[in-house]
């Protein structure tokens, strides 16, 4: 992959903040940077870093949502406010604990559990 200046704002856009931001939102983080860039361009760049492995995208009915951690996690989507958050378990228990339930050669996992979060909760 060549290098980048307007990849390289983009990678730091999304890997400086915990929000999970769609391609407007690494847009709009973008643009005080380089005010010229278009959405196009971000999208380009969302894919290529995401085939390359240095972001991770996670579809939320049907809307892209960027994860600048790559690590091993898990996510929490509430469906009342739209939020996103990672969750930080071990899900290779699980996985160790049902192998004999699954067929296949696990080489990952990806966990999205959906509810409603404290803060939604809270207010009712």
């Amino acid at each position: 992959m060549r290098y980048s200046k307007q990849r390289e704002e983009i990678l730091n856009a999304v890997r400086g903040v915990t929000t999970h931001p769609t391609a407007v939102d690494v847009l709009n983080l973008v643009k005080p940077k380089i005010p010229n860039i278009s959405l196009g361009t971000v999208y380009r760049n969302l894919g290529v870093l995401t085939n390359e492995n240095q972001l991770l995208s996670l579809d939320i009915n049907g809307i892209l949502h960027y994860d600048g951690n790559v690590n091993d996690h898990q996510h929490f989507y509430c469906t009342q406010c739209n939020e996103l958050y990672d969750l930080f378990f071990g899900i290779s228990n699980y996985i160790s604990s049902h192998k004999n339930e699954i067929e296949h050669k696990v080489n990952g996992a990806f966990l999205l559990l959906t509810g409603i979060c404290n803060k939604c909760s809270n207010k009712e």
